[in-house]
C-alpha cells in the first residue's frame, strides 16, 4: 500500500559554517512510514558560496549566505528550505 508523503522538514533550518566545512543535510517525512522518501536538493540562492558533494552534502567554498531547497521526488509540491552562513576563518582573512 503507497504511503504518500504528507511534508517534509528540515531539522536545522539556519546553519553556520566555515569555508572548507562539509555538512550532511537531513529531512524528516511525514508520515514517518511515507513511501518514497527520495528527494532532491537545489540551491535556491546563493550559487557561489557552497557546492555539493553528493545528494546530501554540501561543502562551503565562500564566506556569504545561501538558501538550500529540499523537494520531495513524490510530490513536487512539497519541498522545505534552510539558510547556511558560511564565515572565514582567521586563517582566511575574516574574523572569528
Amino acid at each position: 500500500m503507497l504511503i504518500p508523503v504528507k511534508s517534509i522538514t528540515i531539522p536545522k533550518t539556519i546553519r553556520t559554517i566555515d569555508i572548507g566545512e562539509t555538512i550532511l543535510l537531513e529531512v524528516a517525512f511525514l508520515p514517518i512510514n511515507a513511501t518514497n522518501t527520495n528527494i532532491t536538493w537545489a540551491i535556491k540562492c546563493g550559487a557561489d558560496f557552497v557546492c555539493f558533494e553528493g545528494k546530501n552534502k554540501i561543502r562551503a567554498v565562500a564566506a556569504g549566505s545561501t538558501i538550500l531547497r529540499a523537494t520531495s521526488v513524490e510530490n513536487c509540491s512539497i519541498s522545505a528550505e534552510c539558510a547556511v552562513k558560511i564565515r572565514a576563518t582567521e586563517k582566511q582573512g575574516g574574523k572569528a
